[in-house]
């Protein structure tokens, strides 16, 4: 009777792949900064400006307003005073007047929900049965 021998494979640990671009220690993270390009102080300045400015703000808002949910879309609408003809439009085909009133609408939406924390505390936590005898 022969007897093979089985032999192990050797383990080996699993190391899960890092981040492309993720620096593995401090050292390479120093490299890192040293081979980036430093901008400029009027670049960075003029970089933060471009953040203020009201095409910024715009398309922030266009955005979270592309983001929202139908029935999201419609509170909104009824608290600027708008049609149901407005709920398929984009934000970005909303006038200047469209788009203040969604600010005002929101604006609204914000004191009612502030006015419900301070009495009851974080609306999140609000269940059906709270409001129930």
């Amino acid at each position: 009777m022969s007897t093979t021998l089985v032999t192990p494979k050797p383990q080996t640990a699993v190391v899960p792949p890092l981040l492309k671009g993720q620096a593995k220690c401090r050292k390479d993270a120093e490299r890192a900064a040293l081979n980036t390009p430093v901008k400029s102080a009027a670049e960075s300045i003029a970089a933060v400006k471009g953040m203020f400015t009201h095409d910024h703000k715009r398309n922030k808002l266009k955005l979270v307003y592309g983001s929202l949910s139908e029935e999201q879309r419609r509170m909104v609408l009824f608290c600027a005073r708008l049609t149901k003809n407005h709920l398929d439009k984009p934000f970005g085909d909303f006038t200047n007047e469209e788009v203040a009133a969604i600010a005002t609408g929101l604006k609204l939406m914000s004191r009612v929900v502030t006015r419900f924390e301070n009495s009851t505390g974080p609306i999140s936590r609000l269940n059906p049965s709270n409001f129930c005898n």
